[in-house]
């Protein structure tokens, strides 16, 4: 079959929403299939028919001031027509059997290009995006249970204060857009959700008789591959690890508290940035904890650090819908205590490949356990690579898109 990806971003600097299509794609060409990824560029000259590790990628260059709410129109509404016509054009000249929207940006326009050449398309939900403006179901530092005009007011000058401004008079234009983009989703072909949780977010906006859980997926045979070299960082002996945007929905806030009433007696690498950094380092400095602050670094050094430490800690506050650190963790076979949250519980069973924690004195008292017992860690660490290979490889995942497809093609 011949497959398009339409992806929001794309590998090598990006998200997980980025890195999941790559591994789909992977999986797919593995498969004996044909893959193009398209892909929305800013800041730079688009490039046709370019490479990523053995994935087509055609690149479709567009414009979005860098100022918040305002980029959100010029990646929404005045996005999806150009891009449209984009992946329709290439749909004309390359004649795929499907294409697949991968995130809430190319959705719409995956729908209409789709549509247009009489094709089946697939959408993927890998967030909240359908339910909720930030995509994150997340009203301070808890869950939110459903969005208002009010509540959405409220969430603009909670996330960017004065500099939210503009979001206020553009929150009618916003919400339009938002509606419109769900519109899209409920009349694709197939929705995949990321999780059962992310599933259950989608009830009452797609049909249930169109709606599939397939998870998102992680190269387990490769990971081996990169971690068998050392990691660039310098660090001797044991130490803990966390990898994520340093912001308060990936627990980065409390992570210091938590060192502070742990005090594990070793070092804790974080690795990546966002804006809670320097008030993160600055709590570290009057703590007395050793923690090491080793910013963004690309995603091969990720995995051989994280191969290499006693714990990958996750204190995730906000309901990760399918976290691919988490899945990363599973294929590098280390031992990962995490807040249950969202679709956690579909990746970690508690006591087998991992440890789970409903709340953050829990969370502390997993964490010591699992240091003071490696046996425990030794069981969880061997179950993780099953899993890993079971459940989420590149393989696992593929052959389960691949059936997908073909019913869609033959209907």
């Amino acid at each position: 079959m011949r497959v398009l990806l339409a992806s929001d971003v794309f590998p090598p600097r990006c998200g997980g929403s980025g890195w999941s299509t790559y591994y789909l794609a992977k999986g797919l060409l593995q498969r004996g299939h044909q893959v193009k990824v398209a892909v929305p560029r800013t800041g730079g000259q688009a490039r046709s028919g370019s490479h990523y590790l053995g994935v087509e990628v055609e690149e479709f260059e567009y414009r979005a001031p860098d100022i918040p709410f305002l980029r959100a129109v010029f990646k929404g509404p005045a996005f999806y027509p150009a891009f449209s016509a984009f992946l329709g054009g290439l749909a004309g000249r390359w004649k795929p059997d499907v294409i697949h929207g991968q995130h809430s940006m190319t959705v719409p326009p995956a729908v209409l290009a789709a549509r247009r050449r009489g094709l089946p398309v697939v959408s993927t939900v890998r967030d909240f995006w359908p339910v909720c403006l930030f995509g994150t179901m997340t009203k301070g530092e808890g869950v939110c249970t459903g969005c208002s005009a009010p509540g959405a007011l409220g969430c603009v000058w909670d996330r960017h204060g004065a500099k939210g401004l503009p979001g206020t008079f553009l929150l009618p234009v916003l919400n339009a857009g938002l509606r419109y983009k769900v519109r899209c989703l409920a009349s694709s072909s197939k929705v995949t959700a990321v999780s059962d949780y992310v599933a259950g977010a989608l009830s009452g906006i797609v049909p249930r008789e169109r709606l599939v859980v397939v998870p998102n997926s992680v190269d387990a045979e490769q990971v081996q591959r990169i971690i068998a070299s050392p990691p660039h960082y310098g660090i001797q002996g044991r130490y803990l690890l966390f990898a994520g945007k340093l912001e308060s929905n990936k627990g980065a806030g409390q992570l210091l508290p938590l060192l502070e009433r742990l005090r594990p007696g070793m070092p804790t690498i974080v690795l990546g940035d966002g804006s809670l950094e320097e008030e993160m380092k600055r709590s570290a400095a009057r703590s007395g904890l050793d923690v090491r602050f080793a910013g963004w670094v690309e995603n091969d050094e990720v995995l051989r650090l994280m191969a290499r430490s006693e714990l990958l800690l996750f204190p995730s506050a906000w309901p990760e819908p399918l976290s691919r650190v988490l899945l990363e963790a599973m294929a590098v076979g280390v031992p990962v205590v995490a807040i249950n949250t969202g679709g956690t519980g579909d990746i970690i069973e508690n006591g087998m490949n991992g440890l789970l924690a409903n709340d953050s004195g829990e969370f502390v008292s997993q964490v010591a356990l699992a240091l003071a017992d490696s046996a425990l860690r030794e069981r969880m660490a061997t179950r993780a690579r099953e899993v890993a290979s079971e459940r989420f490889s590149t393989r696992a995942v593929a052959a389960q898109m691949e059936m997908l497809y073909q019913e869609l093609a033959a209907a």
